[in-house]
């Protein structure tokens, strides 16, 4: 009795309540059992949401490159309505410009036919009122009254016809440039138009396939992550 428990040292303690290796004061170590279960959970997760946001990339783009075709499609229409509504317009202003040169050439025609008329009367006039001179002085059978008078009526009205037909040919000549300019330049815009057309159509087809190819790279991305 009164006398201490002798402790043997070095000796090797394991703790009922801990799974963690300890060492104790005399420096010998303790073996436990524990481990970081919930590392494994955490991971599973984090690949269950980036999957997720892969799928919802993969879908995103699948719906753009669909959109494509219908961009492309539009757009040919609006290009194709636009040349249309052009083409038109500038058919309609040709046919007015070349029908009001039509009745420009209608009313030189009649101005042309009515100063020969005029021509025409005047010499009539002056040459029964010549004759009617003569006749009374040199009698009816005469040379003045049966040649001379009414050839030089006939040299001033041929005269006259011909200063008549000199201004009217200019201005055919000019209805005639004026005609021609007028379809050389309509021909030139009605090219131009399809010239554009073109041009928009090519620009379209060009810009949509870099898109697809766009979105294609981008679904190549996706796939190999």
């Amino acid at each position: 009795n009164g006398q201490q428990q002798w402790q043997p040292q070095g000796a090797i303690e394991v703790s009922p309540t801990s799974g963690n290796t300890q060492q104790n004061q005399s420096g010998s170590t303790a073996f436990g059992g524990s481990g970081s279960g919930g590392s494994g959970g955490s991971s599973s997760a984090d690949r269950a949401s980036t999957l997720a946001y892969l799928s919802s990339q993969q879908a995103n783009l699948d719906r753009q490159m669909g959109r494509t075709g219908t961009t492309l499609e539009q757009g040919l229409t609006r290009i194709s309505n636009d040349y249309a509504d052009q083409f038109n317009t500038g058919q309609r202003n040709q046919a007015r410009a070349l029908e009001d040169l039509g009745i420009q050439r209608s009313d030189t025609d009649a101005s042309k036919d009515k100063a020969l008329d005029k021509v025409n009367t005047n010499a009539r006039v002056l040459a029964d009122s010549l004759r009617r001179k003569i006749g009374l002085s040199s009698g009816s059978g005469s040379s003045a009254y049966q040649i001379t008078a009414p050839g030089a009526v006939a040299r001033d009205a041929s005269t006259e016809r011909g200063d008549v037909l000199g201004t009217f040919a200019q201005n055919y000549r000019s209805l005639d440039q004026a005609d021609k300019r007028t379809k050389e330049d309509y021909e030139k815009l009605f090219s131009d138009l399809q010239t554009q057309r073109s041009n928009s159509e090519l620009s379209l087809r060009q810009g949509v396939e870099n898109t697809r190819n766009d979105i294609s790279q981008k679904l190549a991305d996706v796939a190999a992550q």
